[in-house]
């Protein structure tokens, strides 16, 4: 039985599968991409006015593009399918296409859940201490020494204070449980 072209002990992939996969990861960065921006928009509801033109103009960038790449998804779905396509006569890892992310799912996966608690925490005690307490873990994490993460958290809620707090008089929302503990 003959399995086709071998690419380091392995059978090709299917192009079918491969497209299949491709569409389905376009979507979901496109699903992503609009959610955040929504969280995003949600985000900047108590911040002053004069603080919000710069994260406005983010997040609504944000959502034009993901409305413009759905509209594209759904107009012509088979637009972008060459990238996923693996030509026959050269199958190597590079040429997988999105396959090749299955690989690294577990790296993916750690960044989207950082990303996701990253927003849990601005949500629950907000910016000014959920930033650097995220910058701190993520050294740790890296496995930095535990003084630079310390410091290094330190130093950028003293940054975050001083500019937004003392510098541009704005004073950034507290976050949700930081508010009903005072």
């Amino acid at each position: 039985m003959i399995d086709g072209p071998k690419t380091a002990g392995r059978s090709a992939p299917d192009p079918a599968r491969l497209i299949r996969l491709g569409r389905r990861l376009d979507w979901a960065l496109t699903v992503a991409l609009f959610v955040i921006a929504i969280w995003f928009v949600y985000m900047l509801r108590d911040l002053p006015v004069r603080a919000t033109v710069f994260p406005w103009f983010i997040a609504g960038s944000m959502v034009i593009v993901a409305i413009l790449y759905a509209i594209g998804k759904l107009r012509r779905p088979d637009r972008w399918d060459h990238c996923y396509e693996v030509p026959e006569e050269t199958i190597d890892e590079a040429a997988l296409g999105p396959a090749h992310l299955l690989q690294r799912a577990p790296q993916i996966g750690i960044a989207l859940a950082a990303f996701i608690g990253l927003s849990l925490l601005i949500y629950l005690i907000g910016h000014e201490y959920a930033v650097p307490i995220f910058v701190a873990a993520y050294l740790l994490v890296r496995r930095e020494n535990w003084i630079v993460a310390v410091v290094s958290g330190l130093a950028l809620w003293a940054l975050i204070h001083f500019v937004f707090s003392d510098f541009m008089s704005i004073n950034l929302p507290a976050g949700t449980l930081i508010e009903l503990l005072t």
